[in-house]
């Protein structure tokens, strides 16, 4: 049952990539891809003792250990009688997440978003190859956007020169850009404090949609997943209520 339903959870999204149960150990018992049961374990992951902690955790970026594609896991925890019997985790395809949610952001012609986590890796980018592999901090504009964490900053990168306004998800330790060439938004000139405000909205905007997917609406369906499983592992509830809660 746990298997059927994990599976469809995953359909009805377009960025998971595996939805799984842990035991105590960090053995999969359960995955929406029933495949990989028995064969992986989770212990050694953060996200593992974080759940297991009781805390509900989003991870950094990272690479699968399944397909090597960049991912990041939201985990929570399943609690029996005040004690943590093992953890629900999603693992979220972050070029599919990226393609949804921050490739569809456009300013003016050319004008993109991309994110990159506290250390200064890439971790979404309208250009897949530089997704945890271009690291920030090889450029000087980047240092300064680290440094600084969030406003708005004018640099030239392979002669063409750009604005950014950028803005950091503290929830998640995500600093969310966007960019356009200079020449866009100087002609003409008296729109520039106009572009100027609208690049600060589609950061600030951006980022709202983040904390509100990753961590309010993503986490509330796996803990809508957590109570069904717990209450039909006790007796306490009737499959009907099981299948409801899951009816997202």
């Amino acid at each position: 049952m746990a298997n059927v339903q994990l599976a469809k959870l995953k359909a009805e999204y377009g960025y998971y990539e595996e939805i799984c149960l842990a035991d105590p150990s960090g053995e999969l018992v359960a995955s929406s891809n029933e495949e990989i049961i028995g064969k992986f374990k989770v212990d050694d992951r953060p996200y593992f003792a974080s759940a297991m902690a009781g805390r509900i955790s989003v991870s950094d970026a990272l690479k699968s250990r399944g397909t090597g594609n960049p991912v990041f896991f939201i985990s929570a925890p399943i609690s029996e009688k005040d004690a943590v019997i093992g953890i629900i985790f999603s693992v979220v395809d972050i070029s599919a997440f990226s393609s949804n949610f921050i490739d569809t952001i456009k300013v003016g012609q050319t004008g993109y978003a991309y994110m990159y986590n506290r250390d200064g890796i890439v971790i979404a980018h309208p250009d897949k190859s530089y997704i945890l592999a271009l690291d920030m901090k090889e450029f000087d504009f980047g240092k300064e956007m680290i440094k600084r964490k969030e406003g708005l900053i004018e640099y030239t990168h392979k002669d063409v020169t750009k604005r950014v306004a950028y803005k950091p998800v503290e929830e998640l330790g995500w600093t969310v850009a966007v960019n356009v060439p200079t020449a866009e938004i100087m002609a003409p000139a008296r729109a520039l404090g106009r572009l100027n405000m609208i690049l600060a909205l589609a950061v600030t905007l951006a980022a709202a949609v983040l904390v509100y997917l990753v961590v309010n609406s993503i986490t509330k369906k796996l803990n809508q997943v957590v109570h069904g499983l717990r209450d039909a592992a006790e007796g306490e509830g009737q499959f009907t209520h099981f299948v409801l809660a899951l009816d997202l």
